[in-house]
């Protein structure tokens, strides 16, 4: 018995454990009246990779992470700096208008 339940699961490829997807269950509150009105939930490309790893076609990976080599530049160009300069020089009215 103990052996049919270690071929169902999935071997360890790499040296991360494979981790089994939360199922999406929409509550009865949230079930539209009609199929044609649902909206569709999940992600296609996401089951389709655990299902991968479930059948030991590929290792269980985590996320790569993204460093970034440098700082990104903020510039602010000449005529939006004119622009922006010569309003806050002008004074504003103090009395709103009614087409305002």
């Amino acid at each position: 018995a103990r052996r049919e339940a270690e071929a169902d699961k999935p071997r360890r490829l790499g040296r991360l454990k494979y981790q089994a997807p939360d199922i999406d269950v929409q509550l009865s509150s949230e079930l539209t009246d009609s199929l044609r009105t649902l909206k569709p939930e999940g992600n296609i490309l996401r089951d389709r990779f655990k299902s991968f790893q479930r059948r030991n076609m590929i290792e269980p990976r985590e996320r790569a992470k993204f460093k970034r080599k440098y700082k990104v530049k903020l510039v602010e160009k000449r005529a939006f700096r004119e622009i922006h300069c010569h309003q806050m020089l002008e004074p504003r009215p103090s009395i709103k208008s009614p087409f305002w």
